[in-house]
């Protein structure tokens, strides 16, 4: 009986001891991930396999903190992407612009034209735009606007 008992015991230390490698095998690949945001990278410095990641990620739990480690490593990319585009690299800057402004893009539609320039503007492009902008105001339309009811 007593040799059962501590066959038991024996099991369950394995089964703790196995469990806490396994628990510090994933704080150090989520902590690599949050570095670089690289799987392969984050697998060789936890000392893993890249596809055990993929066990793991089935867990809610670890997706979860998965997910917030590499949006934390976007953060760090996005921030670096600022500063060297804020020091001197104005095709980074533009990137950046045309990723957070919509009128930077290549495919933006031109500015409407001001001035006496509106004559050659056709009537439904200026009332769309108009459109466009009253809503980003608030409004449904330039009617409710007229109306001057929100």
């Amino acid at each position: 009986m007593a040799k059962k008992a501590a066959r038991k015991r024996e099991a369950r230390r394995k089964l703790t001891m196995a469990t806490i490698r396994i628990d510090a095998a994933r704080e150090a690949f989520l902590a690599a991930i949050q570095e670089e945001a690289n799987i392969t990278d984050a697998a060789k410095k936890a000392g893993i396999a890249r596809s055990t990641h993929y066990v793991w990620i089935k867990d809610p739990v670890y997706r979860k903190r998965f997910l917030e480690a590499r949006e934390s490593a976007y953060d760090r990319l996005e921030l670096e992407a600022w500063r060297r585009a804020f020091a001197g690299s104005d095709r980074l800057l533009m990137f950046l612009l045309s990723a957070y402004r919509a009128r930077f893009r290549p495919d933006a539609q031109p500015p409407m034209a001001s001035g006496d320039d509106l004559v050659d503007v056709p009537d439904d492009r200026l009332e769309a735009e108009a459109e466009e902008e009253v809503k980003k105001l608030g409004f449904a339309s330039l009617n409710e606007l007229w109306r001057g009811t929100p």
